[in-house]
């Protein structure tokens, strides 16, 4: 809890008066590491990095090793570097006063540099605009894996804990990576960009990607959603034991915390899993990111809309009209030119028909797509209307009794499998089997009922009160003979009265 309240002086280097010069120095030492695992640099050789170097040699070129030697004590007082004494064995007593110290750079500066190269290389992927539809693949292919997972099939715990480890850092990359870029794309700056005309060549691979990641995340949502609701939440706990009990096995020291361990992999988990699945009433984070790049693309479309009719405003058609006119010239017959003016212009005369039915369900077909339908027209003269002729309504009672005792008999055949159903006072949706559509739609209709109540009870149309009770987390799939339903694991108690 100290950690928290205190100030870090590791990180004075980026924002003290002389930052521009403690930066290079300590990336300097930061590429060496990276570079050649060597965390050690003479004074000698970080001065020659900086004056030789292309990319911070113009910035150093009146530099000092003086100057050089005052910043290096400044950057050992706030803990980014270490001096050593160079203990190695002097022949002479020339070499002896030659002596030099080391310095070694620590790894508070090397996370520092590392973290901010990160956030370099993240903002130009941001404003390279692109989105890896992959990692949904691979987090899928983690979730199946975590869920076939078990050590009596020679599975280790490193197996595990490298398996937890990818899916969750795939799923930060996936999680900030879109948010990242959709926060960038609805920033000001940005926005004043699509405003210019030069963003409207670009405008429909813009929307087509943005389009298609919506469709990529939502497709890819429905089944991590599926995969999630077969992990049992002791699986879980089962699994993050293993994980912590390998962590605390390669921890060298004993100050490893394996209660605080377990509660960081539970909220990994619980993140994890309320991305993508509603927990406690509470929206999935998808949901809001599928509605904000709805949002985005219906903004970018508006906007380019306005910029090309404020382009197109101003523009002469005059070059336009004389092309029409020529193909109007070039045209003999009269009923071509009429084809042709209907086709610019729109036809003046059009007509509206009410057919009786409609052929195809497809509402995203034209008019002239679907198949023509004939329809024969009667020409209205005035005062000459046929009249309407009444005609009576026969009733047959034999054939309202037929349907009335088959109503019934429907209505007691799926009463006596309901009351089938019922084992012990209660029917257990997990356990009872395949059953007809008709039962499964009441049993939907119960506990529909039961669900917009406060206390989840409701009674049954012959009077038997009933409460509803989610047994469990997992989700189960209720069969019937025309298909099969994934819901959530209910049971109905009954209650005598």
């Amino acid at each position: 809890m100290s950690f928290l309240l205190s100030s870090v002086k590791e990180a004075t280097y980026l924002s003290a008066p002389k930052a521009e010069r403690y930066r290079p120095i300590c990336y300097v030492f930061y590429q060496k590491y990276r570079q050649e695992y060597n965390s050690y640099m003479f004074l000698d050789d970080v001065y020659q990095e900086l004056v030789m170097s292309d990319q911070f040699g113009p910035h150093f070129k009146d530099y000092s090793e003086k100057e050089l030697e005052e910043d290096l004590k400044a950057l050992v007082k706030w803990n980014n570097l270490i001096v050593h004494q160079d203990e190695s064995h002097a022949q002479r007593i020339e070499d002896f006063y030659k002596r030099k110290n080391y310095y070694e750079v620590t790894q508070y500066t090397i996370s520092l540099e590392r973290t901010l190269e990160e956030m370099q290389h993240n903002l130009q992927a941001i404003r390279g605009g692109s989105f890896e539809r992959v990692l949904a693949d691979h987090i899928l292919e983690d979730l199946t894996k975590l869920r076939r997972w078990r050590p009596s099939n020679n599975g280790t715990l490193g197996d595990i804990r490298n398996i937890w480890r990818d899916l969750m850092s795939r799923f930060e990359a996936l999680r900030n990576g879109t948010a990242d870029f959709l926060s960038h794309v609805n920033s000001e700056p940005y926005e004043r960009l699509i405003r210019t005309e030069s963003f409207l060549p670009y405008k429909e691979k813009f929307v087509r990607l943005l389009s298609d990641f919506v469709v990529g995340i939502m497709e890819k949502k429905d089944l991590i959603e599926e995969r999630l609701g077969f992990i049992d939440e002791s699986e879980i706990e089962h699994i993050i034991s293993a994980i912590v009990s390998y962590e605390a096995e390669q921890q060298i020291d004993d100050k490893f915390e394996v209660v605080l361990a377990s509660e960081r992999r539970r909220a990994e988990w619980l993140g994890f899993k309320g991305w993508f699945v509603e927990i406690n009433d509470r929206k999935a984070s998808s949901r809001f990111l599928i509605e904000q790049t709805r949002g985005t693309i219906q903004k970018i479309v508006r906007i380019a809309d306005q910029i090309s009719d404020k382009f197109n405003y101003f523009k002469s058609r005059k070059n336009d009209y004389l092309e029409l006119a020529r193909i109007f010239a070039n045209t003999s017959d009269l009923r071509d030119c009429h084809a042709i003016a209907g086709a610019m212009f729109g036809v003046s005369t059009t007509k509206h028909f009410l057919v009786p039915r409609k052929f195809e369900d497809d509402n995203t077909k034209h008019v002239w797509e679907c198949d023509p339908f004939e329809l024969p027209l009667n020409k209205k003269t005035p005062g000459n209307r046929n009249g309407r002729t009444k005609l009576p309504v026969y009733e047959d009672p034999l054939a309202q009794m037929s349907l009335v005792q088959e109503h019934l008999e429907k209505t007691r055949m799926v009463q006596e499998q309901f009351n089938s159903l019922i084992k012990d006072g209660n029917i257990t949706l997990d356990e009872i089997g395949v059953v007809y559509p008709e039962v499964r739609d009441l049993l939907l209709e119960l506990l529909g009922q039961a669900m917009i109540t406060k206390n989840l009870k409701s009674r049954t149309e012959d009077g038997r009160r009933f409460s509803l009770r989610l047994r469990s987390n997992k989700r189960i799939r209720l069969r019937s003979t025309d298909g099969t339903l994934t819901m959530d694991d209910y049971e109905f108690v009954f209650t005598e009265d």
